[in-house]
């Protein structure tokens, strides 16, 4: 017997009430034989008759458990307390107020209305904030996700546009909002993600780049690939052929580091442009602040004086 379809009031009232009316039956019929606990057999009939909802409120074994002498034996004393408190539980619930039909379905229908109230204010508030939010975020290689804004196509919108652009109305005209771009982590950020800007629409005020060279490299959908744009697979095998795995793997590594560039690497900054360089860091143990400052910053690397760091973060 498969489960009962629960997602409505009508439908869980009506679950309730056949259990209920099974255990009450199968109590009834136990004392009839003048037994005090349940049966077995009986009890798992109701039990699988309404898993839903008895499923896991009284234990019953299963075949493989019933076969295997190892398995603990089934607790009739417990299982007959168990069917007794439920129903006491159960026939309380029937009596309330919200199992009652009409209430029950009641607040089924409220609930559906402020649903789909929801859902209409979600869709607008989905379309309309996105157009005037003064901030929006992407990750890396999700540029051509950044939100556009949807452009409607009515006659009466179309009129409109075209009384804006008439050039007697050009004073009147709102300048279009101009926005500021931060890029993070632009040292692992290509230098082709900046083509998702083109869908701001929206004039570009500046575009701030933070991030540091040494670190992590610009990250490459296509990594781990070794092959080249405009090779076959039989190009591929035959080079193969020749030369090792480890050579082909080595030389596309090599190949896509000499042409993918970060955001840093174009934008051509200098202390006379725009460029400003952070020198004094506060939270790497002191040791190993000092190899990154000899060997990667050549000497532009300092630990601020009064950091509360490690003095040493090495493992001997």
């Amino acid at each position: 017997m498969t489960d009962p379809d629960l997602s409505s009031p009508h439908c869980v009232i009506d679950a309730v009430v056949l259990a209920t009316e099974d255990i009450k039956n199968l109590l009834e019929r136990t004392a009839e034989k003048g037994s005090k606990y349940v049966f077995e057999q009986d009890v798992s009939n109701v039990i699988i008759r309404h898993s839903t909802l008895l499923g896991r409120l009284v234990y019953i074994l299963t075949d493989s458990e019933r076969h295997n002498k190892n398995s603990a034996p089934w607790d009739a004393k417990e299982a007959t307390k168990r069917l007794r408190y439920i129903l006491d539980k159960f026939s309380k619930v029937l009596k309330l107020d919200i199992f009652s039909l009409d209430n029950a379905q009641s607040l089924y229908k409220e609930k559906a209305a402020v649903d789909e109230e929801y859902k209409v204010v979600h869709n607008r508030l989905k379309s309309l904030l996105p157009a005037i939010a003064r901030l929006r975020m992407s990750t890396i290689g999700s540029s051509h996700r950044v939100f556009v804004r949807e452009e409607k196509d009515s006659d009466d919108d179309l009129n409109q546009n075209f009384e804006r652009i008439m050039l007697s109305d050009v004073d009147e005209v709102d300048p279009p909002t101009e926005t500021i771009c931060i890029f993070d982590e632009a040292g692992c950020i290509p230098a082709y993600e900046l083509l998702g800007l083109t869908r701001l629409r929206m004039p570009i005020k500046a575009v701030i780049i933070v991030g540091d060279k040494h670190q992590l490299p610009p990250y490459d959908p296509m990594q781990g690939r070794s092959f080249h744009r405009g090779d076959s697979l039989g190009n591929i095998a035959s080079r193969g052929r020749r030369d090792s795995l480890g050579n082909i793997a080595s030389r596309g590594r090599r190949n896509m580091d000499e042409r993918m560039q970060s955001l840093i690497d174009v934008s051509a900054l200098t202390i006379d442009s725009g460029k400003a360089m952070l020198k004094t860091q506060y939270r790497v143990p002191r040791d190993i602040a000092e190899i990154l400052n000899s060997r990667v910053y050549r000497g532009s690397y300092k630990t601020c004086p009064n950091a509360r760091v490690q003095m040493s973060g090495m493992l001997w």
